[in-house]
């Protein structure tokens, strides 16, 4: 008898387990390549394995807030959930980002699916067209470009750096952003 009721016991439970609701989300990573200034969004949804009359309560996190965020931060989900927007930050430095999105359903049993998202950001080079995509002469002594805030990605300045006239580029945004091409 003891054996049939833990028998009967290990079966209702692997039922349950079996029938349980679990959220399955559409994409197995997010990978993205973009420019400090321009990264295209990710986009993925989550499904309920429950049907349609069961609802899972998931909560959509980003580990990495400083590199992405998630739009639905939360949600019922019945039958599937509306597409989960992942909006990534600018003005980013060139490099490579990972982090992850942790989708968690909250109710029982909980359960846990994490997304990877990682990010390229190469530098722009992007000239705008017209006067602004002038260089910047600078006449009189020796320049010092930290004391110049680039205009956009490969902004000039000409001056004299030691009395030789050379020329520096902008590499990104910032005073500390110059670069002078080798001779």
């Amino acid at each position: 008898m003891k054996k049939l009721i833990t028998a009967l016991f290990v079966a209702m439970l692997l039922g349950f387990t079996a029938f349980a609701q679990s959220p399955i989300v559409s994409v197995k990573s997010i990978k993205r390549t973009g420019t400090p200034t321009a990264v295209d969004a990710g986009y993925f949804r989550i499904y309920n394995t429950g049907g349609t009359s069961a609802v899972s309560y998931v909560t959509i996190v980003s580990d990495s807030t400083n590199l992405f965020t998630v739009s639905a931060a939360s949600d019922a989900i019945a039958a599937d959930l509306p597409q989960i927007t992942v909006t990534f930050a600018t003005s980013l430095d060139a490099g490579n980002y990972s982090g992850n999105i942790l989708v968690t359903q909250t109710n029982a049993p909980v359960t846990i699916r994490t997304i990877p998202v990682s990010l390229v950001i190469k530098k722009s080079y992007l000239v705008p067209w017209g006067t602004s995509g002038d260089p910047r002469r600078i006449e009189g002594t020796t320049i010092v470009p930290e004391n110049y805030t680039p205009r956009y990605y490969g902004d000039m300045i000409v001056g004299t750096d030691g009395g030789t006239t050379t020329v520096w580029i902008a590499t990104g945004l910032t005073t500390n952003d110059w670069a002078k091409p080798a001779p």
